[in-house]
């Protein structure tokens, strides 16, 4: 039974990572430790051209590539399949600050994401804010100690993926995610514990629902 179970998990990794295109809804998970870099290194990482691959504007382009240079970064890291932590391929965040004053308790900021979720048959690229927040101290849920702050993001429509790469050229649809890191050596390194669930128009050809 362990075995018939291990063999249908890895049956579904395998899937997500050659083919993830054919799911509405991809469930991914960001695990581990990434060290930061320049957006430059990161779209070369990701092999994507924003101007090219995305829906963005040059204006918005321009906004977002000064903005990560002055006040952000991005951070590389392991993407696996959520409940076996097969690995599926890179995930990459960039980050840059949006509302820099603190909330009303004195300790949430928003981020806004640029994220790239490198397969290989293509990068799928999702844009949107994401709140953060530190956990309660001897609060329940922060790994024991291991992680500093929640993080997490809902959009309000479709929105959040603007464009891709290879079998993600042009796709639209939306992306949410819900987690934890750990902020101690940031911003030279930030470790994720981060869930996606990212959800594609459906690919040419396949029949609707």
């Amino acid at each position: 039974m362990k075995n018939s179970k291990y063999l249908a998990i890895l049956a579904l990794a395998m899937v997500m990572h050659g083919a993830p295109t054919y799911a509405d809804s991809i469930a991914l998970r960001f695990l581990g430790t990434g060290e930061v870099i320049d957006l430059e290194s990161a779209l070369k990482l990701a092999n994507v051209d924003l101007r090219n691959d995305t829906n963005l504007k040059e204006a918005d382009v321009v906004t977002l590539e000064t903005e990560l240079a002055e006040l952000g970064g991005c951070w590389p890291v392991t993407m696996v399949e959520p409940a076996s932590e097969i690995p599926l391929g890179t995930g990459i965040d960039c980050l840059v600050p949006f509302d820099v004053a603190a909330d009303s308790n004195g300790e949430g900021i928003s981020l806004q994401a640029l994220s790239f979720f490198v397969f290989e048959n293509g990068t799928i690229v999702t844009l949107g804010l994401t709140s953060v927040r530190p956990f309660r101290d001897g609060g329940i849920g922060d790994a024991g100690g291991d992680m500093t702050h929640m993080t997490g993001s809902i959009p309000s429509d479709n929105s959040g993926v603007i464009g891709g790469t290879g079998a993600y050229a042009g796709k639209k649809g939306s992306a949410r995610v819900s987690g934890a890191v750990f902020l101690g050596d940031f911003p030279e390194e930030l470790t994720f514990d981060c869930l996606w669930l990212v959800e594609q128009d459906m690919p040419p050809g396949r029949p609707g629902r």
